[in-house]
Parts: structure tokens; C-alpha cells; sequence
């Protein structure tokens, strides 16, 4: 009769508590995550956290991030927020556009990740280089060029201002362009 009644001592404590702090789940890298990946339910998870410790940007389903791209590494057991993903189409950062920037050199473009910050230069017609893109954002992995392109280099979209973005895309049809990683 005692161990039953410290049964249901301790039911009414844990019903009382739940009550009282509510939890919420929230979506979780299940193991190491590389920058760059496409997101799949084997690399998900959730765990039920205090709510009001819940950070703004969560997640508390898979569903909802399955399919997107990370920006950056995520370390295991850590949340997968928003600022850590592009959607299924990516995304400038806020007041900036995209553009598509070919770099002469696919070995160096290859070392480019999302989220990177690079500068963009090209060389100019006395042979001389100047920056033409500070700060610009990596958004999507580099993009060899295919075996039956006529294209030298790797495509990489960059998140930029509009004046930069036009001069990007003006030079990359003239010139050699490269990244340098800040």
C-alpha cells in the first residue's frame, strides 16, 4: 500500500511539473553535418526542451527541414535553425541579389563552401587585378563545368549587392575572375 501510494506521489509531482514547465520539440542534427548537404531524415532528430527555451528560427518537425541545404557545418546534437539553411531555392542575404559567377580556376573554386566569404577579383585589361565584389556570401557549392561545355572554370552563386552583381556579371563574360576566402 505504501509503494503504492509513493507511486502515485510521484505520478502527481511529474504531471504537476509537466504542467507547469511545458516542453517542445525541436529538430536536432542526429550526427555531424557538412556545410553544403541536403538534408534527409537519417541526418535528423528531436528532442523535447524546456519551451520557453526554445530559440526564435526552430524547427519542431523533420518534415520541415528535410530537403534543404545547410549553410554551415552543424555538430551532431545540435539545433538546426533557420539561419543554418537555404530553402530549396537559395537565398540573398537581405537587401542583396544572387548572381552566378564562373572562376577560372575549378581546383581553387572547389575549396568553396557555403556561407564563405570571399572576395571576387578580376584582371583587367593592362594586366593589372582589382576587386570587384567585396564580401560577397557563397550560397551553393561550386559547380564544375560538364565534361561536353566549351566553359573553363566552376560556377558558384554569390549573394551580392545590385551594383556588384552587375559588374560581376559584366566582367565574368570579359575576364578571368577569381575568389579570394576572407
Amino acid at each position: 500500500m505504501a509503494a503504492s501510494l509513493a507511486a502515485l506521489a510521484v505520478l502527481f509531482i511529474m504531471i504537476g511539473r509537466t504542467e507547469a514547465n511545458p516542453t517542445t520539440p525541436i529538430v536536432v542534427a542526429k550526427q555531424d553535418i557538412l556545410a553544403g548537404a541536403s538534408l534527409t531524415n537519417a541526418d535528423l532528430t528531436t528532442i523535447n526542451i524546456p519551451a520557453e527555451l526554445v530559440p526564435a528560427g526552430s524547427h519542431t518537425d523533420t518534415d520541415q527541414v528535410v530537403g534543404k541545404i545547410t549553410t554551415t557545418p552543424v555538430a551532431a546534437m545540435e539545433l538546426v535553425t533557420i539561419n543554418r539553411l537555404v530553402g530549396s531555392r537559395p537565398q540573398a542575404r537581405a537587401g542583396e541579389v544572387l548572381v552566378p559567377v564562373r572562376l577560372a580556376d575549378a581546383g581553387a573554386a572547389g575549396l568553396l563552401a557555403p556561407g564563405d566569404i570571399v572576395n571576387v577579383i578580376a584582371a583587367t585589361v593592362d594586366g593589372q587585378a582589382r576587386v570587384i565584389a567585396h564580401n560577397a556570401r557563397v550560397v551553393t557549392r561550386p559547380i564544375p563545368p560538364a565534361g561536353f561545355s566549351t566553359q573553363a572554370g566552376s560556377l558558384v552563386l554569390l549573394s551580392v549587392s545590385g551594383n556588384e552583381a552587375i559588374e560581376l556579371a559584366a566582367s565574368s563574360a570579359q575576364r578571368a575572375l577569381t575568389a579570394v576566402l576572407q
